[in-house]
């Protein structure tokens, strides 16, 4: 069955139309799972000498704010933070750390074992 156009408009704008005051829909851009994002640390959360800014990995939206949510896997935290610089081309994890054989350490093992006989 076909359906009509909605006046030009995009199926996200339509819903927002219908729903305007759903916590389900945010007014932030989508950006990609998984890429490179620095967020901002607040002068007051850093010395003179302490970075600007710490590397980590976009997870999503938060809830109940405006802002995004962000993963430091060095220290093991999340950040919740509208301040955030997003390198949306770069993933955080290399490609070759995510799941690679590794024939080196196989043929190593083969050689090292000893078969009784």
């Amino acid at each position: 069955m076909p359906s009509r156009v909605p006046k030009f408009s995009t199926p996200l704008n339509t819903l927002k139309k219908c729903f305007p005051i759903s916590k389900l829909i945010s007014d932030l851009p989508l950006k990609f799972f998984g890429c490179t994002v620095f967020v901002h640390i607040p002068q007051h959360f850093r010395s003179k000498l302490d970075p600007r800014a710490e590397q980590c990995v976009f997870i999503g939206y938060a809830p109940n704010k405006k802002s995004y949510k962000c993963l430091n896997p060095k220290a093991q935290k999340t950040n919740v933070s509208m301040d955030v610089s997003f390198f949306e081309n770069q993933s955080y994890f290399s490609q070759n750390s995510l799941q690679e054989e590794n024939e080196n350490n196989e043929a190593c093992l083969w050689e090292t074992m000893e078969i009784p006989l």
